[in-house]
């Protein structure tokens, strides 16, 4: 929980010490998986792009070492689906050709996940990210039609159920999308637009849901 609270307050290194901290203690179930798929997210923001892939290699053998289920389920646990989601925010912010294309592979395998799971099991949150994560991947690759696909699922949904850290993630979208490499493209504008006017709906203090640290 203290590394989440870093993370989520722009501390990227301390929220991967505290998550290094916490894989010296030894625990049953999917909390390894966790704490190093915390670590990678944060060094991968953090700029340490051969620590994050170390990281995510950890967090992949950590889920293969698992020998049943978790004792404790719910939110103490770290389902497979929400391992794939931050996989994809983590290869998006290591970046290169060869990564955004696994971070897109990777949340779509959120994507699937969550879908197919029970309603209990299904989280609202990374099912956004995993969203906003496939479309940035996209367009990192020049794509503005996979892109536009992608964010249908927000343009589609509720303002109200969108998160503070979701309106973040699509604000810095649609900064991208008026960047210079685009050219002034209408489609890019359109996106941008919409964009726009996701957040303002989403961002209004009625719409706005409390969250938790994910």
């Amino acid at each position: 929980m203290e590394s989440l609270i870093a993370y989520w307050t722009g501390r990227y290194e301390q929220a991967a010490r505290l998550a290094q901290a916490g894989r010296r203690h030894w625990a049953p179930g999917s909390i390894g998986a966790r704490l190093a798929s915390l670590e990678a997210r944060a060094l991968a923001i953090a700029g340490d792009r051969v620590g994050a892939v170390a990281a995510l290699a950890d967090a992949e053998r950590s889920r293969e070492a698992m020998s049943g289920h978790d004792e404790v389920p719910g939110i103490f646990a770290f389902p497979a689906a929400k391992q794939f989601a931050y996989a994809g925010t983590t290869n998006l912010a290591v970046g290169g050709r060869e990564h955004v294309q696994q971070a897109i592979a990777s949340a779509g395998s959120a994507i699937r996940l969550y879908r197919s799971a029970e309603d209990d099991d299904q989280s609202v949150g990374d099912l956004f990210a995993a969203h906003v994560d496939l479309a940035r991947g996209h367009l990192l690759l020049g794509d503005l039609d996979g892109t536009q696909a992608m964010l249908g699922f927000v343009f589609d949904s509720p303002p109200d159920r969108m998160s503070a850290s979701i309106v973040r993630r699509l604000t810095a979208l649609g900064r991208e999308l008026g960047g210079p490499q685009y050219g002034g493209a209408a489609q890019a504008a359109h996106l941008r637009e919409r964009l726009q006017h996701t957040v303002v709906l989403a961002a209004s203090p009625a719409a706005h849901p409390p969250e938790l640290p994910t």
